[in-house]
């Protein structure tokens, strides 16, 4: 009887995983796919406002990758966009992948799945079941699988605080790692959204 006792406390971890891991596949997927699709009518009232502001957030690195220079029209009002995080995540995605409408979502989606994970894993260093259950609210929360599908500085936020989050967690105990947090805040200040 104490062997089945023992038994059950070894696959109660190895469970955990699994079913960490399916949900985890699952919200990478769902993520991932139409990509270029639009976001459902009237999620934002009667327009369709959410797509008039994200591509300005990749509008410097387009005309960088497609003209050579980041502003032809020399137009300072965007410029707070050059240096996001966003920014310079679009343009390693528009080298490989082209410039695109798809290719821009993209780095929104691995901004904000990557947040979203950083964040569930820092979460889970300290108890799994709650990081389980958050992440099962986080995935089917319909705001951010609709504003993380496009290049908002907000995910790039979303991510810098995550990561901010996660190195806390790990290393809080540990001085010189709090510096790496320091300069963390930092760059979420300057790069997520000012």
């Amino acid at each position: 009887m104490a062997d089945m006792k023992q038994l059950e406390k070894e696959r109660v971890p190895i469970l955990w995983a699994v079913f960490f891991s399916v949900i985890t596949a699952a919200f990478i997927f769902i993520r991932l796919c139409w990509l270029g699709s639009d976001p459902p009518l009237y999620f934002t009232g009667l327009g369709q406002g959410l797509l008039t502001d994200p591509y300005n957030t990749t509008y410097f690195t387009r005309n960088y990758i497609l003209f050579g220079t980041a502003d032809p029209f020399d137009y300072p009002r965007l410029v707070i966009f050059k240096y996001s995080l966003v920014s310079v995540l679009s343009y390693l995605l528009f080298l490989i992948g082209g410039v695109s409408r798809i290719t821009a979502n993209l780095t929104a989606v691995l901004l904000s799945t990557g947040g979203v994970l950083l964040y569930v894993a820092g979460l889970k260093r300290h108890s799994s079941r709650p990081a389980i259950v958050t992440l099962i609210l986080l995935i089917s929360n319909m705001t951010i699988l609709v504003y993380g599908r496009y290049p908002l500085l907000e995910n790039g936020l979303i991510f810098l605080c995550a990561l901010l989050y996660f190195f806390f967690m790990k290393y809080y105990r540990s001085g010189p790692m709090l510096a790496v947090t320091g300069i963390l805040i930092a760059l979420t200040a300057l790069m997520g959204k000012m």
